[in-house]
């Protein structure tokens, strides 16, 4: 299930259920219905429909810190009010999980085309951390994740 909220700086937050399948947690989105703007802006408003993916290496296996990980960031993802990015862009941000949950290298890898979009992007990844530790059973000292932010 979906929600909307609008916020004092005239952005939308995500709030999305997850999926994940095969190494890979998704957010669903959905249609941003009923939109808190008077009918002159949201004529001038793109229709598109943010959605949120997050990517993990196919060798971590743990369904519940990838869920956990992934609602950490949806929770800090604010859709910009303004400047959105042509409808099928996405940000991918390409970010670094150290064994205690610590970020290392948080950077964004491909843009939208809208400086907003992708300034939310990376801001919802970087507020979201720390993440929880990585299981003891992971063998690696670090994951790598991919969060895409796409405009569909």
């Amino acid at each position: 299930m979906q929600t909307w909220h609008s916020s004092r700086r005239s952005a939308r937050r995500l709030i999305g259920a997850i999926v994940v399948a095969a190494g890979t947690a998704t957010i669903l989105a959905a249609d941003p219905a009923p939109a808190p703007h008077p009918p002159a802006a949201r004529a001038k408003a793109p229709a598109i429909q943010p959605s949120f993916n997050a990517y993990f290496p196919a060798d971590f296996k743990d369904a519940d810190y990838q869920k956990g990980a992934v609602a950490k960031v949806s929770r800090n993802w604010m859709v910009p009010g303004a400047h959105l990015p042509a409808k099928g862009s996405k940000t991918v941000v390409q970010s670094t999980i150290a064994r205690d949950g610590s970020l290392g290298a948080v950077l964004v890898t491909m843009k939208s085309g809208s400086k907003e979009w992708d300034e939310a992007a990376l801001a919802a990844v970087k507020k979201a951390a720390p993440l929880g530790a990585l299981p003891g059973s992971y063998p690696q000292s670090t994951i790598e994740v991919h969060w895409h932010f796409s405009a569909n």
